[in-house]
């Protein structure tokens, strides 16, 4: 599997309904010597919705990271070229919980 940075982030546009979507995949190590899969989801410019999967290691992470990604593209969904492409606050980054 090829090296992807640690964030990845995903927009979907439906045209009929006028309400860009983004999806946020970061890989984080926590505090307790483990790794994280930080996922936000929600419409472009709302706060969203955040969840949290604990993973014992980088890779494991990296791994699920990369299963949800081709999830979501499946769904729609198109890798963004920045993740400036969105406000972070929008994209629920102001939670910091772990």
């Amino acid at each position: 599997m090829g090296m992807m940075p640690l964030s990845v982030y995903l927009q979907q546009h439906e045209a009929a309904k006028h309400q860009p979507r983004f999806y946020l995949l970061s890989v984080q190590p926590n505090l307790f010597g483990g790794w994280a899969l930080r996922r936000a989801w929600g419409r472009v410019g709302s706060p969203g919705q955040v969840k949290i999967d604990r993973h014992a290691s980088q890779e494991e992470a990296e791994s699920a990271r990369g299963k949800r990604v081709r999830e979501q593209q499946r769904r729609g969904y198109a890798q963004a070229d920045r993740l400036s492409e969105v406000d972070m606050s929008d994209a629920g980054m102001h939670e910091s919980s772990m």
